[in-house]
């Protein structure tokens, strides 16, 4: 009976984590699409981007959007990943904080949402489902050991 529960609870575990991972790279194509939309009417010049140092602040998100896709799909590394979603949310945090005090000047949403908010959401609910993730994973493998 114990090892029917065991078994249960891993399928269980199992389809959980694969939900959470279908979830983590279904919001970073979104956000790697909607930062490289913006990253490219910058480009053309119809909109312009928040310089961090030289470089416009679309393009260092597009970069690590790209980058955090590209980790979670081949999912062989956790420290990459986690090394640009780091710097990912220290960007759009010192954007949001640079945004409410008027320092700095982010391109607003259809629904006047500024963009850092958003990618500063994005980047947090990715950083929670990855934190559940490990942690599910650790708990999976602490009850199979048992």
């Amino acid at each position: 009976m114990k090892k029917l529960f065991l078994e249960i609870y891993c399928t269980f575990n199992i389809v959980k984590n694969n939900i959470i991972k279908i979830l983590i790279l279904f919001i970073l194509a979104v956000g790697t699409y909607f930062i490289s939309e913006i990253s490219y009417l910058h480009y053309i010049k119809k909109i312009e981007c928040t310089r961090f140092l030289i470089i416009p602040a679309c393009y260092i998100g597009t970069v690590y959007f790209i980058f955090l896709l590209i980790f979670q799909v081949v999912q062989k590394q956790i420290i990459p990943f986690f090394i640009f979603l780091g710097a990912g949310l220290a960007l759009s945090i010192y954007a949001s904080i640079g945004h409410i005090y008027g320092k700095v000047i982010c391109v607003s949403s259809s629904l006047g949402i500024p963009f850092c908010y958003i990618v500063l959401a994005i980047f947090l609910i990715i950083t929670v489902l990855k934190f559940i993730l490990l942690n599910n994973n650790k708990n999976y493998t602490d009850n199979v050991a048992k």
